[in-house]
């Protein structure tokens, strides 16, 4: 069987599941070595080892594994994009909003009346 490589260089790794253990003691020590150096080459882009074929046997069921924990670290990796981008966008709104809200700044940046308004405004509640 030809195996592709699952190249992720986003994923800084993959899980070995204890459930393998059982089938892991059936092998021989330099079958597991075969196993867990095949493991890290279709995971890393590397070349693979040639099998026998009860540990290629082995190595299909954990590839198969492998190819569907990486259909759904990439669908998980995309929802996950899209939420941020929805959260972006709603964090814009947000501070757009607060922006129209916000009191304009007066006219007027000076914080002293000049001599005319203050005698407008005194002379507008003067009672004479």
């Amino acid at each position: 069987m030809e195996y592709s490589n699952i190249l992720n260089e986003k994923k800084p790794g993959f899980i070995i599941y204890k459930d393998w253990a059982n089938t892991l003691a059936l092998l021989n020590m330099e079958q597991r070595g075969i196993l867990l150096s095949n493991m890290y080459a279709v995971q890393t882009g590397g070349t693979m080892v040639e099998m026998d074929g009860v540990t290629e046997i082995f190595f299909t069921m954990i590839y198969q594994t492998f190819l569907r924990d990486q259909e759904k670290y990439d669908h998980i990796s995309e929802v996950r994009k899209e939420a941020s981008g929805k959260a972006k966008a709603k964090r814009e709104q947000n501070r757009e909003q607060k922006k129209k809200a916000e009191i304009p700044p007066p006219k007027n940046k000076d914080p002293f009346l000049s001599q005319e308004e203050m005698d407008r405004l005194f002379l507008s509640n003067a009672y004479y």
